[in-house]
């Protein structure tokens, strides 16, 4: 592990908050109740592409769909598929999608809770009722039931953004391996 980029007096600004370069050799961290990073590397971030997106999308089972419901924003966890370019949830009893088209977000990730890295993937769309008798058939066959007695419809995100992140280490030392091209460097105006 290479060593942080402490300020002059010492300290380090960390995920978690400041620590000093004592409190990281002892594994004890400066702001009372914060744990000490795993790694005081920062990590950077690569931008998925859309068929990267939602083949992620496709190897997670459970994600989270917002809506807007009285003009208000909701959230709620909800198993999916991958079908082709859409994504094909169950629509709970009192969801707030309705037959009509409405925009909503489907959002999944995979993120190790101890070094922070991994992937998030967000998928901006209409949501529409699957109606014709035999796609339904096909998708009730393919969707894990996760709450039973609780599904009213199956709905069909038709994606207009595909938006996906990969948080790497910071000195990665096989960038190949990776998902999507890495970010382009910042460019300010002059």
């Amino acid at each position: 592990m290479s060593e942080p980029d402490f300020f002059g007096n010492g300290t380090y600004h960390g995920p978690f908050g400041l620590y000093h370069r004592s409190d990281l050799q002892s594994g004890l961290s400066s702001d009372e109740g914060a744990s000490p990073p795993v790694d005081p590397e920062p990590t950077r971030t690569r931008q998925l592409s859309d068929s990267d997106c939602l083949r992620l999308l496709s190897d997670v089972r459970v994600g989270r769909i917002a809506f807007s419901r009285y003009a208000l924003p909701v959230i709620r966890p909800v198993n999916h598929i991958v079908d082709a370019e859409f994504v094909i949830v169950y629509a709970a009893a009192g969801m707030g999608t309705s037959p009509d088209h409405h925009v909503v977000t489907y959002e999944a990730d995979a993120l190790d809770h101890r070094t922070l890295l991994g992937w998030c993937v967000a998928v901006t769309g209409f949501a529409e009722p699957v109606t014709a008798t035999r796609e339904i058939h096909h998708y009730r066959n393919r969707l894990q039931r996760w709450i039973p007695g609780q599904h009213e419809r199956i709905v069909r995100i038709v994606p207009d953004i595909i938006a996906g992140v990969e948080y790497v280490e910071h000195h990665d030392p096989d960038p190949s391996h990776r998902p999507g091209p890495p970010l382009p460097p910042p460019t300010f105006d002059r």
